[in-house]
């Protein structure tokens, strides 16, 4: 006999009646339940909205402080909560934010923060514009060899001109050196551990760069040096063959190191600097715009912070180093190219910048240079380097170690820069001369890896070398670039440089994508 369905469900189920009919009748009734319950639950406040709507009350995403503001109400209408068809009591929304019980009812991630959303917005439609991460180490180093930048060490004689700077600072008394020692000493048990790069990042790392002599209190760097935490670099990137067609390639992640050293633009440049072309002031520093980005120019060491688990010389640390360094280098040519031949000379010569690897094992400093590639080396180089390479042949023998260079001396500036040039490369660019090298500097590991050690390595290149050397070679640079860029015709209109005239005409990828 046919079942009637008009007639009343309300009771029990009839039988021959499919569950699935069943079931569909339920959910009306479900709902306004749902409904009914949160009427009563929650009491309607006023709002622009249409009052005829059921309101929950619940606190902003995000969190709100409940001691100084008032929860504010959240508007749902009544018609979201019945599309999620959920069977979620309606109640339990009173002391959950209902937002977030809204997202689990659907299955909806949390909205994504707005970063991410204008990332994936640049690179979704093109997928090549991504970069290449250090961590995808082979197509990393095949991106630094477009790059002209060697991956293997070739000698500087210049180390030993800066080993020989002596800078004045304060110094530490017996009892301090015994405080710090000790303390060093406890960071690094603590770090072994606790084989975090964060814990290590916040206690050795910073004890390295003894910031409250060499920074902070020096006779020598007053308000000079600076430093930077994982501040990335959104300078223009430097020349690269990867920008040509054929190599259909991607461009590296730019440099975000874990420290940074710098020198204070206010002391560097402490007059014209908003006249200084856009393009100018991004080379200089690497950090962008801003109050606490520019405060920092021309960047000459960083450091790297690995795991216990991490080689000082692995392979991964060792391409972020080299992509930081030849960046650095890439950006003070171009500032001392604008300057002037004379300034490129003492570029070539004197310039260095300086990366560190350290773990919990040991620590392993660099010292990076740029030469000039192929077709670039003149008569003057050519017998800079026959003279320096014979004259560490014949100290070589003698037993002496690399030559030592005379601080001042430019008969040996031109030796030190030129000699024992490693193979020429060819240039990427014809106007862009550059191929970048390497020395290692210092490594320490297992009982030398100490506070002493490490600071008094540290003591040489920030104080002696950036302060004694590299920061009269910018500063004398400094004056011909501000007096050649700032026109002095009653307004100081400044001379143009448009975006990429620093890196060659090349296109980067509009995301800023960092190591």
């Amino acid at each position: 006999m046919p079942v009637q369905t008009g007639s009343s469900t309300t009771g029990k189920p009839l039988d021959g009646i499919p569950s699935k009919t069943i079931r569909q009748n339920r959910k009306p009734l479900r709902k306004s339940q749902k409904r009914r319950k949160i009427e009563t639950a929650v009491e309607p406040v006023n709002s622009p909205y249409d009052s005829s709507l059921p309101v929950i009350e619940g606190n902003k995403r995000g969190g709100w402080n409940y001691t100084r503001e008032p929860r504010r109400s959240i508007e749902i209408p009544a018609r979201i909560l019945e599309d999620t068809g959920s069977d979620t009591d309606a109640s339990s929304t009173c002391t959950e934010d209902p937002w977030d019980v809204w997202y689990k009812d659907i299955g909806y991630l949390p909205p994504l923060d707005e970063s991410t959303i204008q990332l994936l917005e640049q690179i979704i439609p093109e997928p090549t514009m991504g970069r290449i991460s250090p961590t995808n180490i082979n197509q990393f180093e095949t991106g630094l060899g477009y790059r002209n930048i060697a991956l293997r060490s070739s000698i500087d004689p210049y180390i030993s001109s800066i080993r020989m700077f002596i800078s004045t600072t304060i110094q530490e008394t017996q009892e301090e050196t015994a405080r710090h020692n000790e303390a060093w000493k406890l960071d690094l048990e603590k770090s072994i551990f606790d084989p975090s790069e964060p814990v290590f990042q916040r206690t050795i790392m910073m004890s390295m760069i003894d910031r409250h002599r060499f920074i902070y209190g020096s006779l020598d760097n007053q308000r000079v040096i600076d430093f930077a935490v994982e501040r990335p670099w959104t300078c223009p990137p430097m020349p690269t063959r990867a920008s040509r067609l054929q190599f259909q390639s991607k461009f590296l992640t730019q440099p975000k190191p874990d420290l940074a050293i710098a020198f204070r633009t206010e002391y560097l440049i402490p007059q014209h600097w908003e006249s200084l072309p856009e393009a100018t002031r991004k080379i200089i520093c690497y950090e962008g715009e801003g109050e606490t980005q520019t405060a920092r120019s021309f960047h000459f060491m960083t450091i790297e912070a690995k795991t216990s688990f991490t080689d000082t010389d692995s392979r991964v640390a060792r391409a972020e180093c080299l992509n930081n360094a030849s960046q650095s280098l890439h950006n003070m040519y171009e500032f001392f190219k604008e300057a002037g031949e004379e300034h490129v000379d003492v570029f070539f010569n004197r310039v260095r910048f300086f990366s560190v690897v350290s773990t919990t094992r040991g620590i392993r400093i660099r010292i990076h240079r740029a030469c000039r590639a192929r077709g670039h080396r003149g008569e003057t180089a050519q017998r800079d380097i026959a003279e320096g390479a014979k004259e560490y042949r014949i100290t070589k023998r003698r037993g002496a170690g690399r030559p030592r260079g005379r601080r001042g001396g430019t008969a040996q500036r031109g030796i030190a820069g030129e000699a024992d040039q490693p193979p020429a490369k060819d240039p990427i660019f014809q106007d862009y001369p550059l191929q970048f090298e390497y020395d290692d500097y210092f490594e320490a590991s297992g009982p030398d890896f100490t506070r002493d050690n490490v600071v008094k390595a540290f003591e040489h290149i920030l104080l002696g070398y950036g302060i004694q050397e590299l920061l009269e070679i910018l500063q004398a640079a400094v004056d011909t670039v501000v007096e050649k860029l700032v026109r002095d015709d009653g307004d100081r209109t400044p001379l143009y440089r448009p975006d990429g005239f620093y890196s060659h005409g090349q296109v980067p990828p509009t995301g800023q994508i960092y190591n």
